[in-house]
C-alpha cells in the first residue's frame, strides 16, 4: 500500500459469491465478462481512506489526492514516482512506485469523480491493468457533446464582460499518431478534395506487447519483421471530424468548408511555407481563452493550424452562446475573416454567422510581425489593427492571455506525448477545468 509516508504491508478481506461469481473486495468487485475477460467494479470512494487497485496493490486517498495536486501543477508522472522512490525506497525495488500503476490510479481517481458512480472496466489478460480508455472517451464525449460549461464566463478582468476571447494553437501539447498514409478523395462534386490522415494512436508496446507505428486498425500495413508492408490501393481510414462530437446544425452548413491541407487558401501576413504540417503527430491544441485567463474552449489540431477546425470550433460555440463573443483576438485573424468571406460567397450560412457576430483582431502579441495592409494602422484599408476605434471597448483587455496560458499548458508537453488519445483528451479536460476553477475562484474573492 501506498500511503504519504512511504509502501506499507496491508491485508485485504475479499469474499466470494457462490451463485454470481463475483470477488468483493475493498474498493471494487470482480467478475467474469465476456470471453471471460475480467471486468472490474470500482465503487465511489465517499469516506473511504483507500482506494485498492488490485489484489495486490492500493492507495491512500490522502496520497493519491496529493498525486493529482503535483500532475496538475505540471509534475509528470515519472518525477512523481522518482520522488516517492528517493524518499522511501528501499533501494532493492521492493515497495518501490512505478510510474504505471501511479498513472493508473491518477485516472481511475478523477473518472470516479468525473461520472459520480461506479465505473466497470475491463483488465487486461497480461498486464493484469485496468484499461481505461474506453472510459475516458465516454467521458470527453460527455464533455464535448454537453457543450462548453465556460462559453459564459463573465467577470471583472477588462475585456471578459465585454465578450473578448484570444484564439491561438500551441503545437507542442501533441501526441503521437498512426502512420497509415494520407489519402485525398472528394466526397461530392459539390465538395472540395480532402485529405485525411488516421488520428488513432499507434500502438506503444509494452512487457506483453510489441510497439508499431500503426495503430491496431492499420496493423496489417506492417510485416511481421517490423518492415512496412506494400500499401494497398485503398486501406481502411478513420475519419475523425474534428473534435468528436457537433451538432447537427454544423455539419448541415459545413458542406463547403475546405480541406485542412488546402494550399488555395489566403494566407495573409504568414507565408505558406511557414506553416508547419505534421503527419506522425497531433498539430497541438487549438485554445479560446478569456483576458482572465479562463480557457472557455479547447480542441485538438491535426496536420496544421487551419483555418477549417478553427471555424467549427468557433461556430459551435457561437451556437451556444452568440452573446458571449463579440470580440476575438488571433494571430491569422487576417487569414481567417477572409476564408470566411470566401465561404459566404460559396453560401454557406455559417460563415456568415461568424462574420455578423464578432469582430476579428490581430492581438497584440503577434501584430508586430504582421506588415500587410489589412494590419498596417496607417494604411486605409486596415482592418485588424488593435488600435482601430471599432475595438476601443476592449482596448484594455489583456490580448496575451492564450500566450500566458501556454507558458503554464506547455509543462505538460513530455506527460501528454506518449498517451493514447481518450487519455490525452480527458487529461487535457482534468487539467484545464482545475486551472479554471482556480481562476474563476481567484478572480471571484
Amino acid at each position: 500500500m501506498y500511503t504519504r509516508v512511504g509502501a506499507v504491508t496491508a491485508k485485504a478481506y475479499h469474499f466470494r459469491c457462490v451463485t454470481c461469481k463475483t470477488s468483493y473486495w475493498h474498493s471494487y468487485s470482480e467478475k467474469a465478462g465476456p470471453d471471460n475477460q475480467t471486468l472490474r467494479k470500482f465503487y465511489q470512494p465517499h469516506s473511504a481512506k483507500y482506494l485498492m487497485m488490485s489484489s495486490t496493490t492500493a492507495f491512500e486517498l490522502a496520497y493519491i489526492k496529493e498525486v493529482v495536486v503535483d500532475v496538475e501543477l505540471g509534475r509528470s508522472f515519472e518525477d512523481v514516482t522518482e520522488r516517492f522512490n528517493r524518499l522511501y525506497g528501499s533501494g532493492a525495488g521492493r515497495g518501490d512506485l512505478y510510474k504505471t500503476r501511479v498513472e493508473d490510479a491518477f485516472f481511475v481517481y478523477k473518472l470516479l469523480l468525473f461520472f459520480k458512480a461506479e465505473i466497470t472496466v475491463p483488465i487486461g489478460t497480461k498486464s493484469n491493468r485496468p484499461d481505461i480508455d474506453n472510459l475516458c472517451n465516454s467521458a470527453i464525449e460527455q464533455v464535448f457533446s454537453s457543450g462548453s460549461e465556460w462559453v459564459k464566463h463573465k467577470c471583472r478582468v477588462a475585456g471578459c464582460s465585454e465578450g473578448f476571447v484570444v484564439c491561438d494553437g500551441n503545437e507542442k501539447l501533441s501526441r503521437r499518431i498512426c502512420a497509415a498514409p494520407r489519402q485525398h478523395f472528394k466526397l461530392s462534386s459539390h465538395m472540395p478534395k480532402i485529405t485525411s490522415k488516421c488520428g488513432n494512436s499507434p500502438v506503444f508496446g509494452g512487457q506483453y506487447q510489441k510497439a508499431s507505428k500503426y495503430c491496431e486498425d492499420h496493423m496489417h500495413l506492417e510485416n511481421s519483421d517490423g518492415t512496412v508492408a506494400p500499401t494497398p490501393k485503398r486501406i481502411l481510414l478513420t475519419l475523425n471530424i474534428p473534435d468528436q462530437v457537433v451538432s447537427t446544425r454544423i455539419v448541415d452548413i459545413s458542406s463547403t468548408l475546405p480541406s485542412n491541407d488546402d494550399t488555395t487558401v489566403h494566407i495573409a501576413c504568414k507565408k505558406a511555407g511557414n506553416v508547419k504540417h505534421y503527419h506522425d503527430r497531433t498539430a497541438g491544441i487549438m485554445a479560446i481563452v478569456r483576458p482572465c485567463g479562463i480557457v472557455i474552449d479547447w480542441r485538438e489540431m491535426y496536420t496544421c493550424e487551419s483555418s477549417s477546425q478553427l471555424f467549427i470550433q468557433l461556430l459551435k460555440l457561437i451556437d451556444e452562446d452568440s452573446a458571449s463573443i463579440k470580440f476575438i483576438g488571433y494571430d491569422r485573424a487576417c487569414e481567417f475573416v477572409p476564408f470566411l468571406r470566401n465561404l459566404k460567397a460559396k453560401g454557406n450560412p455559417g460563415a456568415e454567422i461568424l462574420l455578423n457576430a464578432s469582430a476579428y483582431m490581430v492581438d497584440n502579441f503577434h501584430i508586430a510581425g504582421h506588415t500587410t495592409n489589412p494590419c498596417n494602422p496607417n494604411h486605409p484599408d486596415c482592418e485588424f489593427h488593435h488600435s482601430l476605434r471599432k475595438f476601443e471597448e476592449v482596448a484594455n483587455a489583456n490580448t496575451e492571455c492564450a500566450e500566458q496560458c501556454f507558458a503554464w499548458l506547455k509543462r505538460f508537453k513530455s506527460v501528454v506525448k506518449y498517451m493514447t488519445a481518450s487519455r490525452f483528451r480527458f487529461f487535457m479536460h482534468t487539467v484545464i477545468s482545475s486551472h479554471n476553477h482556480t481562476i474563476e475562484k481567484r478572480t471571484t474573492q
